[in-house]
């Protein structure tokens, strides 16, 4: 059996609700064999940090299992880790296997991806009856080799029109109120977006709620449109070498091409780049996973991303006519 499941999809899919949601679920099913870890990827950057962090691990894992010994000084994060494995089947009446959860783990640069697995991961990995989950985007490959052979691939779909409409119904019943927009207004002015992204729904129902609150007309602009997907890719873009407002100009020039699927050449003639520097930022879009491959020598701009960015073009256009 695969040990890792690893789950995938663009940004605002629902990768780290989904985590979290599983993290939930089992704790309050108090299985007496497990003891979970919540990884923070984006803290755990070098092994400094590493051995910084796992004394609060041993710690967490002493409350349930008095037995387990604590980190010595001089101890490596192996050796630390070594030890807790085995307090924690020898130690623990029942045994506890580890269950690692780490979300966003193409979101730290790719050396301190390196110092993760090196350092954590694979650590963890080496005892067969440990388990993880991790959540990235859709093209990540693991650099681990040895997490890689025990790999399970789970890519989330986005929902459908009708799904996204539910998932908007239910957080505003679960806030105890309704949306304080019309559904056929909200459509009529996020289109042709079909909400089918999770995490963009969400900032959009934020969105509307805090400009009600603050007595805003219309509920719903083109800046908030533009700051749902800011939102989304913020963490990952403040890592690009190009300023952020470069990046925002190539993508209102992508949406501007008549076909969702466009290519290398397409791109550089759009913004008027030469071939290298067109090819120079789709790497950096791709990074972002703004953009994704779409077979041979196409690309586009993600699923409901585009949608999302038409309508933000769209309404801009509306509102500045006089």
């Amino acid at each position: 059996r695969r040990r890792l499941r690893t789950i995938a999809a663009p940004p605002g899919y629902g990768k780290t609700w989904l985590l979290h949601e599983l993290e939930r679920r089992l704790r309050e099913k108090n299985r007496d064999d497990l003891f979970i870890i919540w990884v923070p990827t984006s803290e755990l950057t070098s092994r400094g940090k590493i051995i910084e962090w796992l004394p609060g691990v041993i710690a967490a894992a002493q409350e349930v299992c008095p037995d387990v010994r604590g980190i010595a000084p001089g101890d490596s994060p192996q050796t630390a880790i070594d030890r807790l494995l085995e307090d924690l089947s020898q130690g623990c009446s029942p045994p506890r296997r580890v269950l690692l959860f780490v979300d966003g783990l193409d979101e730290i640069s790719e050396a301190a991806q390196k110092e993760l697995a090196r350092h954590l991961l694979e650590p963890f990995w080496q005892d067969t009856t440990v388990r993880m989950v991790i959540s990235f985007r859709d093209d990540y490959s693991l650099k681990s080799h040895l997490l890689r052979r025990g790999e399970k691939r789970i890519f989330l779909p986005p929902f459908s029109r009708r799904e996204g409409e539910t998932q908007l119904d239910k957080r505003a019943r679960l806030a105890g109120e309704t949306l304080p927009i019309a559904r056929e207004e909200l459509l009529a002015r996020v289109e042709p977006y079909p909400l089918n992204v999770p995490g963009i729904n969400t900032i959009l129902s934020q969105r509307i709620k805090q400009n009600e609150a603050e007595k805003r007309a219309p509920l719903l602009s083109a800046d908030d449109l533009h700051a749902c997907w800011r939102e989304l890719v913020g963490p990952q873009l403040s890592q690009m070498p190009q300023d952020a407002t470069i990046l925002e100009e190539d993508l209102r020039h992508i949406v501007e091409l008549e076909e969702d699927t466009w290519t290398l050449e397409d791109f550089a003639e759009k913004c008027n780049y030469t071939q290298t520097d067109a090819y120079y930022h789709i790497q950096s879009l791709l990074a972002l996973t703004v953009v994704v491959q779409a077979g041979g020598p196409l690309y586009k701009v993600a699923d409901g991303l585009r949608e999302l960015l038409r309508a933000e073009r769209r309404l801009k256009d509306e509102e500045e006519t006089p």
